[in-house]
Formats: C-alpha cells, sequence, structure tokens
C-alpha cells in the first residue's frame, strides 16, 4: 500500500473523531477497489454488478452508453 500524506481540513477531522476505526489508508483502499469494479463491470458492459457503488444518475448514464 502506498503511503498517503494527507493534511486533514476539519470534515476529516470530525469523521476521524466519530469513527475511530477511520483511516485515510483504508478509506483509499476501498475507493481503488470500487473503481476497479466499476471500470471492470462497464467495459464488460455488465453495469449492474457495480450498481451499488453508482448513484442512480451515473449508472443510468453507463447504462445507456453500453447500450450502443
Amino acid at each position: 500500500m502506498e503511503n498517503y500524506e494527507t493534511n486533514l481540513n476539519s470534515s476529516e477531522e470530525e469523521l476521524m473523531y466519530a469513527d475511530k476505526s477511520f483511516t485515510i489508508e483504508s478509506f483509499l483502499s476501498g475507493a481503488e477497489k470500487a473503481f476497479k469494479i466499476i471500470v471492470s463491470s462497464y467495459k464488460e458492459k455488465n453495469i449492474e454488478s457495480a450498481e451499488g457503488l453508482l448513484s442512480p444518475k451515473v449508472l443510468k448514464a453507463f447504462q445507456e452508453q453500453t447500450e450502443i
């Protein structure tokens, strides 16, 4: 895993205070995994497999593009 250096803003500090298990590293790792799932699903024209990771608006746009 890469070493990320960040300057936390107040929102990030509030999140870390509210959720003691939250780390920037785990958040970025999860975001990277989600991104890979979305890209792979789009490429395979099976975007529904990533439905839980997308907003309804983005899901609809992706569905329209994979129907072409």
